[in-house]
């Protein structure tokens, strides 16, 4: 597929994407970081592998990060990618973007390859990558934070000062042709957020004729409190309060939440974290499945392989019935194999998933269902509240609905007691 666009950062992340791309208009290079956390990526990209919180010159947290497929690249690395030829044209363009400044530091030794780490507030402002064993790169909104990160880690160099800026999109238009035209807007996260959200919404839109929008960052509330009051507390009780919120989020989703990936992709107007099965499951509709091979007859299948419908079934239950365009991935003995954590993580015993060839989890299903995929007419949901139904479904007999009968009160005349005798 070709891609013609009118911003740099786009024309990176696309081609980082397998497209053939190029600009719409003449647009001035810049050499860019970007971070993707895609399944098909190319091999010459760095693994993050790590994340931390940075508070000035210390390090109050450092965990790994569980199940992604974060990669780190720069503009220089894309001359080696393979793209995919098509004859169809596609038009994205930037209609709103966000600045953000970076700078890259060489010949630093350091102890953290492949961490990602950010500083201590809410909206993440400033993002430290370490991509080698002797380079640091830093992306800020603010060249005041670039200025003060840099004479944390290259305090000899402090006069030595080059900043480059990124001009990322947060609104798009992607226009397949005169009559398919999506706008879609992204909030104004930190760096890694808007650059994962901008390549998902331009995947899944791609590849399917629905609208996808990408949700908020689904963090809640404790966590949010304790996140926000951290400026506020000694440097040294912070490490033991961010354990307590992983025990009591858990690691998996509370390093989503941390690196701003625990958003949905959905065609929905709008969708719940916890709706339906959600409550059950680490994964819910809308997010993104995990990466893993199966195996069959001795042989390693990737994901890609395997899931090369629009639609597709996960599931370990033969008795559910399959439809013409969906592919069926079965996993038991006589087909396919998994391994166990990843069958215990996905609750494959009680649950069935319907996935899209980018990875998407567009529903969720029990697997006592025999056809998943009959169209049932759901009514409109409403406001609900359970005293106000019991009181509609009270019924009594011989009941005839009238005014309460008001007593009789008689008053004597007053002017009686001015008669004279």
């Amino acid at each position: 597929m070709n891609i013609e666009t009118n911003n740099q950062y786009l024309n990176d992340l696309v081609s980082a994407l397998g497209f053939n791309s190029s600009f719409s208009k003449k647009v001035e290079f810049q050499n860019n970081f970007i971070i993707l956390n895609e399944q098909k990526t190319q091999e010459n990209f760095i693994d993050i592998n790590s994340y931390g919180i940075l508070k000035s010159n210390k390090l109050l947290f450092r965990e790994p990060i569980l199940l992604s497929n974060l990669k780190f690249f720069s503009s220089e690395d894309l001359s080696q990618i393979k793209k995919f030829e098509s004859n169809e044209t596609v038009s994205i363009n930037s209609i709103k973007k966000n600045i953000f400044y970076s700078i890259q530091l060489n010949e630093i030794n350091h102890k953290y390859l492949g961490s990602i780490f950010f500083t201590q507030d809410l909206d993440k402002s400033t993002t430290v990558i370490f991509p080698t064993d002797n380079q640091i790169v830093i992306i800020s909104k603010s060249v005041g934070k670039l200025k003060k990160y840099k004479k944390i880690f290259d305090s000899n160099n402090i006069n030595q000062f080059e900043y480059k800026k990124i001009q990322i999109p947060t609104k798009i238009e992607l226009k397949q042709s005169k009559n398919k035209i999506k706008n879609i807007q992204i909030s104004e996260e930190s760096f890694l957020e808007i650059s994962c959200k901008l390549a998902d919404i331009i995947i899944h839109n791609l590849s399917s004729k629905d609208l996808f929008v990408p949700s908020s960052n689904k963090v809640n509330f404790m966590t949010t409190i304790f996140i926000l009051g951290f400026n506020f507390m000694p440097s040294f009780i912070v490490p033991y309060l961010l354990r307590f919120l992983q025990r009591d989020t858990g690691s998996y989703i509370f390093c989503k939440q941390l690196l701003g990936l625990n958003y949905f992709i959905t065609s929905d107007n709008f969708i719940y974290s916890d709706e339906g099965l959600q409550n059950n499951l680490t994964l819910g509709k809308g997010s993104k499945i995990i990466n893993f091979s199966l195996n069959k007859n001795n042989k390693t299948f990737s994901f890609e392989d395997i899931f090369t419908a629009e639609k597709n079934i996960l599931t370990s239950s033969i008795s559910i019935n399959n439809h013409n365009d969906i592919n069926k991935v079965v996993i038991d003995k006589d087909n396919y194999s998994l391994r166990a954590h990843v069958y215990d993580f996905l609750n494959l015993e009680k649950f069935t998933y319907l996935v899209s060839n980018t990875g998407l989890i567009l529903e969720i299903f029990s697997n006592d269902l025999i056809d998943p995929f009959l169209s049932i007419k759901k009514e409109p949901e409403i406001y609900f509240e359970v005293k106000q139904s019991l009181i509609d479904d009270f019924e009594v007999s011989q009941f005839q609905p009238k005014l309460p009968n008001l007593p009789k009160i008689k008053i004597s005349n007053p002017l009686k007691l001015f008669k004279k005798p």
